[in-house]
């Protein structure tokens, strides 16, 4: 259960010890306060985002958010008023606990948005009752909008990143292609190919140029879905939109073709990605290594290890245990050394 937080007088401290530069401040180095930004606001403001940005990365996984809560119901009762900066550490703050629910009530709420309808969460309700105060004038600009379609295609809710894609729309704010190239990696990861590719017609008939994490977002969900043709297909196409296939679409392409048994066309991809001056990294070759690993493919296990080993790949901490695990099941089963 989360303990919902009393407003400490260390916390009006840290503020403005963050928006005065006094000793004893030991967090990050507070953001310059604009003209339009209150004093107030901006001292709070700064709490609430080292405390936003020291929770841990991933998504969901057990937070205590009560210090970021502490510096929002001091904002509150001071009654400062929310600016820009401040609603969107509220929604990082939502999406870094993993309440997509509760982002969407708070961005409803504070950015005076309609059509987007939700209950809120813990995290969210305490935000809610903190009962900050918003400006007559105040609304959510397109930095929010992102914010929210991107946060809620990574916790698969894409009804509620279309509703908030919808209601952008409405608000005649200009959608960056970042917002469409969430929108449809979402709905390629779900499988929802026709919705998809609307999208990517909605972004051609714009005039704005579709970049390499669209088509590759489409590629990997095509891949992934075993449908390496249309993969194929698209991957082939890129090229003659203009937009050249990054190390993350080769990548996606060489994982899906070694996870259907295609292994001459997986390494193929391999070399044509070095042929094109593109870095093949460890990302690349772990890829390889899984799928070999899944198919039990000894073979392609010793290739990928000699070549990491050959070129000097660095092996990043993350994938270190699988790597030694690999390394030495080779070397137990067929006494080579690497």
């Amino acid at each position: 259960m989360l303990r919902l937080p009393v407003v400490t007088q260390a916390v009006a401290c840290a503020a403005r010890a963050a928006g005065c530069g006094l000793r004893g401040y030991t967090g990050p180095a507070p953001s310059v306060r604009t003209r339009r930004e209150p004093v107030q606001t901006h001292y709070y403001t700064n709490v609430l985002t080292e405390a936003v940005e020291s929770l841990p990365p991933i998504v969901g996984s057990e937070t205590d958010a009560t210090r970021a809560l502490e510096a929002v119901r001091a904002l509150g009762e001071a009654r400062a008023p929310v600016t820009g900066r401040t609603l969107a550490q509220l929604l990082r703050l939502c999406f870094k606990v993993g309440e997509g629910e509760s982002a969407k009530a708070v961005f409803a709420a504070y950015g005076k948005v309609d059509g987007v309808e939700a209950t809120a969460d813990e995290v969210g309700t305490a935000v809610l009752d903190a009962d900050l105060r918003v400006k007559a004038r105040f609304a959510a600009n397109a930095s929010h909008y992102t914010l929210m379609v991107v946060g809620l295609a990574r916790l698969g809710d894409l009804d509620g990143a279309t509703a908030v894609f919808d209601a952008m729309k409405r608000s005649a704010k200009s959608v960056p292609v970042q917002v469409y190239g969430s929108l449809i990696a979402g709905h390629a990861r779900a499988g929802a190919f026709e919705e998809a590719h609307g999208l990517l017609g909605e972004v051609l008939e714009s005039g704005a140029e579709p970049n390499a994490v669209i088509y590759t977002a489409l590629i990997d969900g095509y891949g992934k879905r075993g449908q390496l043709d249309a993969a194929r297909e698209l991957f082939d196409a890129m090229e003659g939109t203009g937009v050249a296939p990054t190390e993350v679409t080769y990548t996606a392409m060489i994982n899906n073709t070694a996870a259907a048994g295609e292994w001459d066309e997986a390494w193929a991809l391999v070399d044509a990605m070095g042929s094109r001056g593109l870095p093949v990294g460890y990302a690349t070759y772990s890829a390889l290594m899984h799928r070999a690993y899944d198919q039990g493919r000894t073979t392609e296990l010793q290739r990928a290890v000699a070549t990491i080993h050959e070129f000097g790949i660095r092996v990043p901490a993350s994938g270190a245990k699988f790597f030694d695990r690999v390394v030495a099941e080779l070397r137990s089963a067929e006494g080579q050394t690497f």
